[in-house]
């Protein structure tokens, strides 16, 4: 339910600004549905149903997650906008990890109640949303880049679309960033499955309970390199910018192809050594993340102030649509197939699940040769999204400037007024 949510979002905060109440929606609602289907009876006991208030938390995502990083490019600019998009990504590759540590921990201890570890993520959420009416204030849309006007009211959502559509840079990012998603929500829904599956064949649990220390593991794993590989993606972006002003796509399409080699050797030895497995798999997360936040940075040059919100709209739709969403469910049903074809045996579980996996890293590749494209249009792209944006804030100045003329010749004659009136008027209306 995210992608439709993303669509809904866009249009309502081009027209009606980042209102505090949307985002105490945004905020509050995620918590709020998640305690409903872990408490209310109806929702943990029929499946749809639970699987209905949990796709509402996509309304709540779809809400804040296109707004923020419009709100961080407000706020910052240059060195200090990469470094403030690092830290927003990278907390979110803290959850992801933290995640499979508290399902794993927490539902040991509630004697293997799995509903409690959807409860304490709700409290957290209840935290974050006194932090954010505490502390984040609603930047100037533009300001921080000499363009503090508001989008044009006779420019509408779709022909923002439409313009999106013709910018070959933030095309090509999104195709990539899609292949990101794909193998990104393929391994985090199957890594575990995986590496049960791969200790089986190797190590077979010879007792009724076993505890593998997995989910630790690699939540431990996800939480280090999703933080190791944002910093060190911004910090290598912004130092070989220095030479190359097509740094951002050409450090995600390398970061994408690392890691597309590291996670085929993670899959590959997966019944041969859990350890190699392991350190494959981190050194191919790492590489993954090097592009999280750059390749934000290049959808925000990209385009102009007034448009952004709509283009992470349309980035979330499709990298939704056609990553994160789909990529679990297609390994699956690739996985599920060649389970059926071969003998119902424990090497055969991992071996089908193995192949399947098979298809991530093909589709890195692939995402790679999306950002090569990019790093083709970018410069120029970069240059229309500049210029668009300050010829925005030379028209609001006009603007401005014309208003206030008008306002003080509407007033009573005095020679004061005249002469005040004379001094205001911009160079092309004297």
């Amino acid at each position: 339910m995210r992608p439709p949510f993303c669509k809904m979002a866009a249009p309502r905060e081009k027209t009606a600004g980042r209102t505090p109440g949307g985002r105490l929606f945004s905020a509050a609602f995620f918590p709020d549905s998640r305690i409903m289907c872990t408490v209310v009876p109806v929702f943990h006991r029929n499946f749809t149903a639970f699987l209905v208030i949990n796709g509402l938390v996509g309304a709540a995502e779809a809400s804040f997650t296109i707004i923020a990083p419009s709100i961080i490019a407000d706020m910052y600019v240059g060195d200090r906008r990469s470094r403030a998009l690092s830290c927003y990504y990278g907390v979110a590759f803290i959850g992801s990890g933290l995640g499979y540590i508290d399902g794993s921990k927490v539902t040991s201890a509630a004697s293997g109640d799995w509903r409690w570890a959807f409860r304490i993520s709700p409290a957290l959420g209840m935290i974050g949303v006194l932090l954010m009416f505490v502390f984040v204030k609603e930047p100037t849309r533009g300001a921080i880049g000499g363009n503090n006007s508001k989008p044009p009211s006779s420019k509408t959502w779709i022909s923002d679309v439409k313009q999106l559509l013709k910018n070959w840079s933030f095309v090509f990012c999104t195709l990539g960033m899609t292949a990101v998603k794909f193998a990104a929500g393929a391994i985090g829904f199957h890594a575990l499955t995986f590496l049960k599956r791969a200790r089986d064949v190797i190590q077979p649990c010879q007792t009724e309970v076993c505890d593998s220390q997995d989910s630790l593991i690699f939540g431990g794993a996800m939480v280090i390199a999703g933080i190791c590989g944002v910093v060190s993606g911004v910090e290598i972006a912004k130092r070989y910018s220095k030479y190359n002003p097509r740094a951002d796509p050409i450090v995600c399409a390398s970061g994408m192809l690392c890691s597309a080699i590291f996670l085929y050797f993670a899959i590959f030895m997966g019944n041969i050594s859990l350890v190699a497995t392991y350190v494959c798999l981190f050194l191919g997360i790492l590489c993954l993340t090097l592009n999280c936040s750059v390749s934000a940075a290049i959808r925000l040059n990209v385009v102009p102030p007034a448009s952004r919100s709509t283009a992470e709209a349309i980035f979330m739709i499709v990298s939704d649509l056609l990553g994160a969403a789909g990529s679990s469910y297609i390994i699956g049903l690739i996985s599920d197939h060649i389970k059926h074809q071969n003998p119902d045996t424990d090497l055969w579980k991992f071996h089908s699940l193995q192949y399947a996996l098979m298809v991530c890293p093909f589709v890195l590749a692939i995402g790679g040769g999306f950002f090569f494209g990019c790093a083709l249009f970018i410069e120029e792209d970069r240059k229309r999204a500049e210029t668009e944006s300050e010829a925005a804030c030379h028209g609001c100045r006009n603007q401005s400037a014309t208003g206030t003329v008008r306002k003080k010749l509407a007033a009573p004659y005095s020679p004061q007024s005249v002469a005040s009136a004379r001094f205001i008027l911009p160079s092309g209306h004297r």
